[in-house]
């Protein structure tokens, strides 16, 4: 099935609305209204996992979540917001926060992170190596060199896979539908890029979602303060109310949150964000995130079972690519 384009540009105002248009996904559709989601195992250790919140109809959301949730079984959410999860809540769904996200509302003056002293220094380090930045249109010959940076990238990481989909969706796609793309380079030669994603209401769009974001290992990481502030102030000259720095996972999950029911997986959360040397660096990129000084929301992931340790371990092995 392909995925339901017209639907998102409708309703998809969330930051990982636009991630569940991957290809690989599977699209469940009830009235006016989809759930992006995929099967993870086989037969009989197989189980559903829908990404994100449903795209619809807000008055059909209810019913897309009942009809669902009756014929796909086990299944679980992640990366929910307080509405599904407090509907899922109903249905006898365990709940807990998995993170937090952050959105910067760009029709503030100033901005939250305009006096920020590590952005301040990255752009005085732009300035210091004469990188320039851009938004570039994507295109083939582009891609290439674009292409050269990931794979650099990749071999500096946790995780040694080259595309990694699910809860970082995978770029590009086939056919982006909206997405920008801002690059820094230096005489010409690009050295990291930084992918936006767009959220859409009523056909408009009404925010972007920092996305995919890669940078040669040779130079510094923080070079996305700067892509990310260059990007924000052209947002803000187009009118775009809101920009989404994304998900911080497994952030603040020593606080107690609405809507939680499940102590148990809210302490391996805990354990999980602590342990970021061997999973992944959610210390940090929450860390970097934080310093904007944005505005923060929690996010939940909802399980039919208290303790889906079997459930966790698949997601992040497709995530990795790694089934």
């Amino acid at each position: 099935m392909s995925p339901p384009i017209a639907l998102f540009k409708a309703h998809g105002h969330f930051p990982i609305a636009y991630t569940g248009l991957q290809k690989s996904l599977e699209y469940f559709t009830y009235k006016d209204a989809y759930i992006s989601f995929a099967r993870l195992g086989k037969r009989p250790f197989h189980t559903y996992v829908g990404l994100g919140d449903p795209v619809g109809n807000p008055a059909h959301i209810k019913d897309i979540l009942s009809q669902f949730t009756e014929k796909y079984h086990p299944c679980h959410f992640v990366n929910i917001q307080k509405k599904t999860a407090s509907l899922l809540k109903q249905i006898d769904f365990h709940i807990t926060c998995m993170g937090q996200e952050h959105w910067l509302n760009l029709q503030e003056k100033p901005q939250p992170w305009e006096p920020a002293p590590y952005v301040k220094r990255m752009s005085r380090y732009v300035k210091k190596q004469k990188i320039h930045l851009k938004e570039n249109k994507q295109c083939p010959q582009q891609q290439q060199a674009l292409s050269h940076i990931h794979d650099q990238w990749c071999q500096d990481q946790f995780n040694p896979s080259k595309q990694q989909q699910f809860l970082t969706r995978p770029y590009p796609y086939p056919k982006e539908n909206g997405s920008r793309l801002f690059v820094a380079s230096i005489k010409g030669t690009p050295i990291a890029y930084q992918v936006f994603d767009p959220m859409y209401k009523e056909n408009n769009i009404t925010g972007y979602t920092s996305s995919v974001f890669r940078v040669l290992p040779t130079y510094k990481k923080g070079l996305a303060y700067a892509l990310i502030q260059y990007a924000a102030k052209q947002f803000q000259k187009e009118g775009v109310p809101w920009l989404s720095l994304g998900t911080s996972a497994f952030a603040s999950s020593d606080q107690s949150w609405p809507l939680e029911n499940n102590a148990l997986l809210k302490r391996i959360f805990k354990h999980i964000y602590l342990q970021d040397r061997y999973f992944y660096r959610f210390q940090g990129i929450h860390e970097f995130k934080r310093r904007f000084h944005a505005q923060t929301q929690p996010i939940y992931f909802a399980s039919t079972r208290k303790l889906p340790l079997f459930t966790l371990k698949k997601i992040y092995d497709y995530t990795c690519n790694r089934e």
